[in-house]
């Protein structure tokens, strides 16, 4: 492994956000016996969020951008790796809180890493995110909090939220999940 695997990611987001794409994770995995650099990148978020997709030519420009770099980098020079680059895929991965902030509305599927009231495996609509990390979830006419320092995967469903869009579901429901949980946080505050 890397002597700074933190130092040599936050590098590469400065790299890929000069090209202007961003950088939305960096995984650094043995596959098959051979080592392997993966990054995933994206459209900057900006006003017109998500408007544009990742392209192959843009992947293509992220590698080639990148290559001569990593083959300088002390940590690298000497190891035998391979480079991926990939756009994020229409279930794409929520990361960071911005990412969590940028699908309220959309359907997510969530793992935690411990079980939460018997079950580790969420999938629902993400209504809300709060300023302590906080999100919540509303599956089936539940509202789940869920702390995002708990959980080891999270992406979207882009089927299930198309499937959203088209049903019976409005944006009713969705305020209806809202105010349930603001009457949930001030049943909790006023105990």
């Amino acid at each position: 492994m890397f002597a700074n695997f933190e130092q040599l990611k936050q590098a590469l987001v400065d790299k890929v956000q000069a090209l202007n794409l961003e950088l939305i994770d960096c995984q650094w995995v043995v596959e098959q016996g051979r080592h392997v650099l993966r990054l995933v990148i994206d459209q900057p978020r900006g006003e017109e969020k998500f408007l544009k997709n990742v392209s192959v030519e843009d992947c293509t420009r992220v590698s080639r951008a990148l290559n001569p770099w990593l083959e300088e980098h002390p940590d690298l020079k000497l190891m035998s790796y391979h480079l991926e680059v990939s756009s994020p895929g229409i279930n794409r991965p929520l990361k960071r809180l911005e990412d969590f902030q940028a699908n309220v509305g959309k359907v997510v599927k969530i793992t935690l890493q411990a079980p939460l009231e018997g079950r580790q495996n969420f999938k629902g609509i993400l209504t809300q995110m709060n300023k302590e990390g906080s999100l919540f979830l509303w599956i089936d006419g539940k509202t789940f909090e869920l702390s995002i320092t708990k959980i080891r995967d999270a992406h979207l469903d882009y089927f299930a939220t198309q499937e959203l869009l088209r049903s019976s579901y409005d944006t009713t429901h969705l305020a209806a999940a809202n105010d349930l949980i603001l009457r949930q946080a001030r049943q909790k505050s006023s105990t």
